[in-house]
This record gives C-alpha cells, sequence and structure tokens, in this order.
C-alpha cells in the first residue's frame, strides 16, 4: 500500500482566481506500508513554473507609442491560469499592467507596454 503521508508548500500566493507563477516548491511525502510497517518513505518535489521569457516588439519605443510583448512560462500552468507580475523600473516612462493571466491551457500570454514620454 502507497500513501500520502504529508503535503507541505513552501509558499502559496493565490490573486486574481489564478495561482501565481512564483508559487513556491511543493513535497510530497509518500509512505510504502505492508501490514501496518513502514519499509520505505520517498519525497516527490513539484517544481513551479518560472518565466522563460519576456519579448517585446518593437524593443525600442519612440513617444507615445506602444508595443506588443510575450510572457512565457517554462513549466505547466496550474488550472486556474497563473498570475505574473509585471513592473516598470520607471513608471514616468513605461507603463504595463500590474499583473497578466496566463491560461491554464497556454503557457504564454500577450502584454502591451506604452512609452509614456512624448
Amino acid at each position: 500500500m502507497l500513501s500520502v503521508a504529508d503535503s507541505k508548500r513552501s509558499t502559496d500566493h493565490k490573486d486574481g482566481g489564478g495561482q501565481r507563477a512564483d508559487k513556491g516548491t511543493q513535497n510530497v511525502n509518500f509512505v510504502a506500508l505492508h501490514n501496518d510497517a513502514v519499509h520505505g518513505i520517498a519525497t516527490l518535489t513539484v517544481n513551479p513554473a518560472t518565466l522563460s521569457s519576456l519579448s517585446l516588439n518593437p524593443a525600442e519605443l519612440v513617444g507615445g507609442h506602444a508595443s506588443q510583448g510575450t510572457v512565457q512560462l517554462n513549466g505547466g500552468v496550474p488550472p486556474k491560469g497563473a498570475v505574473v507580475t509585471l513592473s516598470s523600473s520607471d513608471s514616468a516612462v513605461a507603463k504595463v499592467a500590474a499583473t497578466v493571466l496566463i491560461p491554464s491551457d497556454a503557457s504564454t500570454s500577450k502584454i502591451r507596454c506604452y512609452n509614456l514620454l512624448s
């Protein structure tokens, strides 16, 4: 008989119905039992999907224009989707949405970046 003995997450963040892409590693311990005696324990580690690429086209913007971009994860997306947090190092120059939701049936999502200088 194989049973799940313990399931713990190092972090668990939720936002907007989706699970955050930076959700922590999850470990699940499996215990092998025979006649109520423990014969072995194994740990399965599930690593979260992480950002594999962010691209903008065009990469350089003229004042007042926008750029189309793509956010891509390197792994599977949870059933409710994955929320990726976006930010600009200078919001007076470039603006992006605070988050983007990557649907559960995809590994990418489109974004727009706006140049606020004119």
